[in-house]
């Protein structure tokens, strides 16, 4: 797994905030404590962020250090130039939607998509449809800044908003979980919160090698991820940021063979993991308990089947800790 930031750059960063901090009396951790009971077959793990260890707080000011006009490379290949800092912003992806809350922007959030439901507040602002369906004069009247686009945006749609003269954002960091990182501190520079960002990415990275450090010492465990189940069949296959998260804490993918988010039953019934992880919507985990081939898997019958919130999973954001808490939770949760 790949580590996007170097450590003496976000040492430094996260030092001079807590000497800053400490200047003006002010806390400059906060311990945010999750409580969790043991989970059995019937509850849903990762609700709420399971995360013991102390984090360093996000700072409230910020020195706008991005230095404008500031270029990136987008999906698409294309330099995309930010002339100045953007002040009313559209995002059609919750995952970047959450990370504009989380670096204290969410002010400048002026519509958004109709899955941008995290933090409950971003309900006040106005919805502007789905990535699949909406009104592009309607962004266009609305006229923000900048639009974000989810890295499943198809490149007419992009286009046809450039075209209207709009400045938009389109990443494809989704590979893996250092690109959940990488879009972090990109998302924080456009926006100029590069501190905020910074300690973001550092509490993700801190719970990444928390975990690591800790897998040394444990008896490695499979976990089959499972995406959808019935008449389409995914996983979360080797190739995925999800395979990343399990392995951040120490257990094994059990799908780590297969590719695209693409798993055969028949595999998963030869590869039988100790341990299987499903959505707590669309009623997965009945279903997974009802189908031939799932419901004699030995974590089936042995009650290791957990549902999760498939939010902090899915979305490549902030609430990522709570995902790889959640795992661990799971999976360790008698270590």
């Amino acid at each position: 797994m790949k580590k996007v930031f170097r450590s003496r750059k976000i040492l430094v960063i996260v030092l001079a905030l807590v000497i800053l901090a400490a200047g003006c009396g002010k806390k400059t951790v906060v311990e945010e404590v999750y409580e969790t009971e043991s989970a059995n077959t019937e509850e849903t793990i990762a609700d709420e962020a399971i995360a013991p260890e102390k984090q360093v707080a996000i700072p409230k000011e910020n020195e706008f250090l991005t230095e404008y006009p500031y270029t990136y490379k987008d999906k698409f290949g294309n330099e995309v130039t930010i002339e100045k800092r953007p002040e009313t912003i559209v995002s059609f992806a919750p995952e970047i939607t959450e990370t504009i809350y989380a670096l204290g922007v969410g002010d400048k959030l002026v519509g958004r998509s109709t899955y941008c439901d995290y933090p409950p507040e971003v309900s006040e602002v106005q919805d502007m449809g789905t990535l699949f369906e909406f009104s592009i004069e309607a962004v266009v009247e609305l006229n923000p800044d900048l639009v974000f686009l989810s890295s499943m945006v198809s490149e007419d749609v992009y286009q046809q908003l450039v075209n209207s003269g709009l400045k938009v954002a389109a990443f494809d960091y989704d590979a893996d979980l250092g690109g959940t990182q990488t879009q972090i501190e990109t998302i924080g520079t456009i926006i100029d919160r590069n501190d905020q960002a910074t300690v973001i990415n550092y509490n993700i990275q801190k719970a990444i090698d928390s975990l690591s450090a800790k897998a040394k010492d444990r008896e490695a465990k499979s976990v089959y991820f499972a995406v959808s189940v019935g008449e389409y069949t995914s996983a979360a296959t080797g190739d995925t940021f999800i395979n990343d998260i399990i392995e951040a804490t120490g257990a094994t993918n059990a799908a780590a063979d297969g590719t695209s988010w693409m798993y055969t039953v028949e595999q998963l019934v030869e590869n039988d993991p100790d341990y299987i992880l499903c959505s707590n919507k669309w009623d997965t985990k009945a279903k997974i308990k009802s189908l031939e081939g799932y419901k004699d898997l030995t974590a089936v019958k042995e009650g290791r089947l957990y549902a999760v919130d498939e939010n902090v999973f899915f979305r490549q954001g902030p609430r990522v800790v709570e995902a790889l808490y959640a795992v661990e939770a799971v999976v360790f949760s008698a270590d």
